[in-house]
């Protein structure tokens, strides 16, 4: 290659014409067409010209030289149809060189510019022809009808593209636009985007179609979507990730109607021990709708006395083989959100004809236990009953009482009886406060910080916790398959600690040392909760497993086969357990949106914080009124767990969940 002889190559996907000014070894240092100098290998060079330019002239006319030959070439592309050469040489089965081809299109004796004509043309092509090195191969008629899917499809989605990101970017400015005709793909890939991210089937699309936006902050495709008013500010997108039904079929409403018009007090009578004359009480939350379980209290002499536990007898008025059965097992637990509970089965029937409604009569499941006040267990049954609540009560109201009604004076008695027994089976209490979040139809968000050791609370559980482990020993002692909770020993036993250290730290630190909980067909120990075995079925209005439960029990008490086999029993807990994970992470993350939401107005000030840990990162507190972890760098500053200091609030953001505090 001699100096001054023009080139013709290709740079980032476009062709470009240079002059050589020098060569050195392999490699040619030259200048472009646009002003810019290269250094190019022999084997990048496409073409080159039979004559050479003055190296002597100007730089600046040596541009304008290459760009005259450019514009050349350009005009002369015109002339040229791929198609055209395509069907001359397609059943040749080779390849051809440029200027092979250039003599085909203008005859004998073609110029630099035609055969640069042809190269740019050939080049730009994408449907007939496919450049190898410096040569020329036509596509087969099958490619080429494949290639012309492709573009077509390629030329599609460009469109789609403009058309989106156009779109989009006038929402999220707030410009009036017309609705595109994809406006329903757009809300689509907007919905995948903010619910999966990139584990979103169509993420890269997506991306790309905010990207032509401008549109790069996070989480600007769940803002879109507020914009459009297709969601809102506070929109729950796991429901949307685990796809949680929400609403009732139709099919199944027109169900519970016609179970709520065939069931009246009196088809019982004839099946169930009539307790309704017994003073049954029910104690729940204000706000609970969907009441399980009552208590009453009998004493039977001076020293002994019996408690009655009765369970609401969902199995009783839900048949297994119904619709609402089908999808209660679907929804396996009712969920409980701040803004308010998605049920497992129908308001008609979980908080009326199912719940233990003061003044009406009620099927139920009783547990009448004898004990005394040490704890001590004579005897107990289980039966089918009719009860009717007398007085309901909220734990308030039962905390404010206790010691002033002999009736709650004495429950509280016997409960506490029952936990010392538990504690010395090796039961552990471990007392962590609840956080309640409450938010109203107009957006305000109470924050409540409860107790979980006070009197009523203590009444409750204790009984709940009898209830469902005399269940389980009824099963056991039967045979009957069942579905048993368990838990081995802790990893580790924390000792008492110096007075210093607080309660609730001893409380987190051991609550991480347990074992995990268990759901199985054997009856093994619940070593936490201090007993043998241990079953559920308090909560049938609630939980699926529960119903489950309540079915078995009531087949058994009325003599017939067990309702569900072992095998049955564990397929029902492989279907449920992940449903119940789900559950969970639902709840949590979604009491957590809720907590940020409320410390976004607190940004700046002061809140309690306890030191739970030291990590590399700096100190792992405890914000002690919501009980919310955080973990921020507390430089020059020595603490050790269980101190409390103020941290201030610095950056919320609930839907990236961050929480960000610094020391005071």
């Amino acid at each position: 290659m001699e100096p001054g002889k023009i080139v013709i190559f290709i740079e980032n996907k476009e062709i470009l014409l240079g002059v050589c000014l020098e060569v050195k070894k392999d490699r040619l240092h030259c200048l472009t067409e646009s002003n810019r100098e290269t250094n190019l290998s022999a084997q990048r060079i496409l073409l080159k010209s039979p004559y050479s330019l003055n190296l002597t002239e100007s730089r600046t006319t040596l541009v304008e030289r290459l760009k005259g030959v450019g514009e050349k070439q350009e005009t002369l592309k015109g002339e040229i149809s791929p198609q055209d050469l395509w069907e001359m040489v397609k059943d040749e089965g080779e390849s051809f060189s440029i200027p092979y081809l250039a003599e085909v299109v203008f005859g004998k004796g073609s110029s630099l510019e035609h055969e640069g004509a042809v190269l740019r043309v050939l080049f730009e092509d994408r449907l007939y022809f496919k450049l190898q090195k410096d040569k020329f191969s036509p596509y087969t008629p099958f490619q080429v009808e494949q290639n012309i899917l492709r573009i077509q499809k390629e030329m599609e989605r460009e469109e789609m593209l403009q058309e989106g990101s156009e779109w989009l970017r006038a929402i999220w400015e707030e410009k009036e636009t017309a609705e595109p005709s994809r406006k329903q793909e757009f809300i689509h890939l907007l919905k995948e985007m903010a619910i999966y991210g990139e584990e979103g089937p169509n993420y890269s699309q997506t991306r790309e179609l905010l990207n032509r936006a401008k549109l790069t902050q996070p989480n600007a495709a769940f803002k879109l979507m507020v914009k459009m008013g297709v969601w809102n500010e506070d929109e729950n997108l796991l429901l949307h990730q685990f796809q949680v039904p929400v609403e009732w079929p139709e099919e199944v409403l027109s169900e519970v109607e016609k179970i709520c018009s065939q069931c009246s007090p009196g088809i019982w009578k004839n099946t169930r021990r009539d307790i309704t004359s017994l003073p049954c009480f029910s104690i729940d939350y204000e706000t609970t709708r969907d009441v399980d379980d009552a208590l009453s209290l009998e004493k039977k002499d001076e020293t002994t006395f019996r408690v009655g536990i009765h369970i609401t007898d969902v199995a009783e008025i839900l048949p297994v083989d119904s619709l609402i059965n089908e999808e209660a097992f679907e929804r396996g637990e009712t969920i409980y959100l701040p803004e308010g509970k998605i049920s497992m089965i129908p308001l008609m029937l979980s908080e009326d004809l199912c719940s233990l409604v003061a003044a009406r009569q009620r099927p139920a499941i009783s547990i009448l236990a004898d004990l005394d006040r040490d704890g001590n267990l004579f005897g107990f049954e289980i039966v089918p009953t009719i009860i009717e609540i007398k007085e309901r009560f909220a734990y308030s109201e039962v905390d404010r009482m206790v010691g002033s009604d002999e009736r709650f004076s004495l429950l509280l008695a016997l409960s506490q009886g029952l936990r010392r027994k538990r504690i010395e089976q090796g039961a552990l209490i471990l007392s962590i406060p609840e956080i309640m979040v409450r938010v109203n139809r107009d957006k305000t968000i109470l924050v409540e910080k409860r107790e979980k050791e006070t009197a009523s609370q203590t009444i409750v559980s204790e009984f709940m916790i009898l209830a469902n482990w005399l269940s389980a020993r009824f099963f056991k002692e039967r045979g009957v398959p069942a579905i048993y909770r368990s838990q081995l020993e802790p990893r580790e036993l924390i000792d008492s600690a110096p007075d210093r250290v607080p309660q609730l730290l001893l409380n987190y630190r051991q609550r991480r040392l347990l074992s995990r909980a268990e759901i199985g067909t054997d009856p093994q120990c619940h070593s936490t909760l201090g007993l043998d075995c241990y079953t559920t079925m308090t909560s049938p209005i609630r939980k699926y497993m529960d119903l489950v439960i309540q079915r078995q029990l009531k087949s058994v008490l009325n003599g017939s086969q067990p309702e569900y086999s072992e095998e049955e029993l564990k397929r029902i807990i492989t279907e449920l357990e992940s449903t119940q994970n789900r559950i969970k992470m639902v709840e949590q993350q979604r009491l957590r949106y809720w907590l940020l939401r409320y410390l976004e107005r607190m940004i700046g000030e002061k809140v309690t914080a306890m030191v739970l840990d030291r990590n590399h990162r700096g100190y792992l507190l405890l914000l002690t009124d919501y009980l919310l972890e955080v973990n921020p760098s507390i430089p020059n500053r020595e603490l050790q767990p269980g101190d409390e200091i103020m941290v201030r609030v610095e950056k919320v953001d609930p839907r990236l969940e961050i929480l960000r505090v610094s020391p005071v």
